[in-house]
């Protein structure tokens, strides 16, 4: 084999080369950057990099450099070729030799890099050693950009999930499939995203749409059978269809060259299915995409199904059930919105008059703690739950929310950090209520906010709340016996509590409370 020896520059286009892979991080151009430069490094005619699935199959080939040569093995894919650090001849090609190499990113193949046809001779025994480091190297840097990609779509998901559950304070069945649909479409770069549901007997139709062709495809109705949707709904799993795919549209057929179909399943029930389309010249979805938005999928699904369960408990059919729903709107509809208001009004007549501020500030924590009274009796005549059974925080403060903004007209959005299925004892999420009616109507009342936020979080060790504007803030001689309530309903489990003034402007309200301690 002819050996020739590498120069200064040789080396230094090595370092310059890794230096290039290692600082990117955005996993395709990263690919695009390996077939390129190594092509370069290596002086061949043509590079291609076979991109490898978890399962050891070939996803997509990416290639740089003459397209009229082809290689005698373009997919490696036995024992033989992926990993074999000997050159071999391929007979037919300038030059008589290809050289393969692995890419391995934490112990897995994720490509094999082919080099073919030297532009000058044959691979010497430099090659093979250049080869070498520049496939570890590339190793190295896939894995780095596959953990960046992956910490990113997970920011992604937790946003999107926030933005899921914020709406689900007003949204009606239409609107939810229309912010999963947006939600969705954050998380991973698609030609469109929409969302599909059973409709009538054996039809799909599209509920949500965002992105190019989002006006065709909202609205329209076709048949199950035969299609993705209708495969992902049958198995509950994740169906995809690669190359040239055709997606139904109000103007047409929409050719596609990747599409995948992910379930919206909750508790066994196929509420719909999320699908995400990208043109012929995209990529195709990785099994790393896939695996972000099948997850912001499951929890999507729980948020959805409570919506539509929401919807139902409206709607009881039977006589006991219609006549508590009746009382229990009577009074949440009628005493308590009307105790709101009465409670606003007179808030304004203090302002308005110093002499008679504080004692109207005494009457209207009276008002805030009778509706508080009312909404937990509204609450167990509506559903005939026992006052010591579990109850679910999300559920409780999006109700608290809606009945805030449908007094006032608008409330604070709410994020939550809240473990699936969490229950909490009746006595704490009583007191992250009054928190949460305490805190937002100060803010309606002093703040003069443009924004303002609600983010509950729960984990092993406590609840905590935290409520937060960017208002006027917090005066330091600011009246103390809303707080006061506030604190006490901390100290008393054993909690904290603090409330001061934002950096920036606002007011910062924080109340924490340990969880497994019995209330003093």
């Amino acid at each position: 084999m002819e050996k020739r020896r590498y120069s200064g520059d040789d080396v230094a286009r090595l370092h310059a080369a890794a230096e290039g892979l290692l600082g990117e991080l955005d996993l395709e151009k990263l690919l695009t950057r390996v077939v390129t430069a190594g092509s370069g490094l290596l002086r061949c005619r043509l590079a291609v990099l076979s991109v490898v699935d978890g399962h050891g199959r070939i996803e997509r080939v990416i290639r740089a450099g003459d397209e009229g040569v082809e290689p005698a093995d373009p997919a490696p894919s036995g024992a033989a070729a992926i990993g074999d650090r000997v050159a071999t001849d391929a007979p037919g090609l300038v030059g008589g030799t290809q050289l393969h190499r692995d890419i391995r990113a934490g112990g897995e193949i994720h490509g094999v890099l082919s080099f073919i046809g030297p532009t000058a001779g044959r691979f010497t025994a430099e090659d093979l050693d250049v080869a070498d480091a520049f496939a570890a190297t590339a190793g190295i840097a896939w894995q780095n950009a596959v953990r960046h990609g992956q910490a990113l779509r997970d920011a992604r998901a937790a946003t999107a999930l926030n933005m899921l559950i914020t709406p689900m304070i007003s949204a009606d069945d239409d609107e939810i499939f229309g912010v999963a649909a947006r939600s969705a479409a954050s998380i991973v770069p698609a030609t469109f995203v929409s969302i599909v549901c059973p409709e009538g007997d054996g039809g799909l139709i599209v509920r949500g749409a965002v992105g190019r062709h989002a006006n065709e495809l909202l609205g329209v109705v076709y048949e199950s059978e035969g299609t993705l949707a209708g495969r992902a709904l049958a198995s509950g799993l994740v169906a995809v269809a690669v190359g040239p795919h055709e997606f139904p549209t109000s103007s047409g057929a929409l050719r596609l060259g990747h599409v995948a179909a992910i379930p919206l399943m909750d508790r066994g029930r196929a509420l719909g299915v999320i699908h995400l389309g990208r043109d012929l010249r995209g990529p195709l979805f990785s099994h790393a995409e896939l695996d972000s938005v099948t997850s912001f999928a499951a929890a999507a699904a729980e948020v959805i199904g409570r919506v539509r369960e929401r919807a139902s408990w409206r709607a009881v059919d039977t006589a006991v059930a219609e006549e508590r729903s009746r009382i229990a709107r009577d009074l949440h509809d009628t005493v308590i919105q009307r105790l709101f208001v009465t409670g606003l009004g007179l808030q304004a007549i203090g302002s308005a008059n110093p002499l008679v501020d504080d004692a109207i500030e005494v009457q209207t924590n009276q008002i805030d703690a009778a509706i508080g009274d009312l909404r937990a009796a509204v609450s167990e005549l509506a559903t005939g739950v026992a006052s010591g059974a579990p109850r679910d925080v999300r559920d409780s403060v999006v109700q608290e929310l809606a009945d805030l903004a449908a007094s006032a007209g608008t409330a604070p959005r709410v994020v939550f950090a809240v473990p699936p299925n969490r229950a909490l004892p009746p006595a704490i999420i009583d007191d992250i209520l009054a928190v949460v009616r305490e805190g937002a109507a100060n803010i309606l009342r002093h703040a003069r906010s443009r924004w303002s936020e609600v983010t509950i979080e729960v984990d092993d060790a406590a609840a905590t709340v935290v409520l937060e504007d960017d208002g006027v803030g917090i005066r330091a001689n600011a009246r103390r016996s809303g707080i006061s309530n506030l604190e006490e309903r901390a100290l008393r489990h054993g909690g904290t509590f603090e409330v001061r003034r934002r950096e920036g402007g606002g007011t910062r309200v924080r109340w924490r409370v340990p969880l497994g301690s019995a209330p003093a």
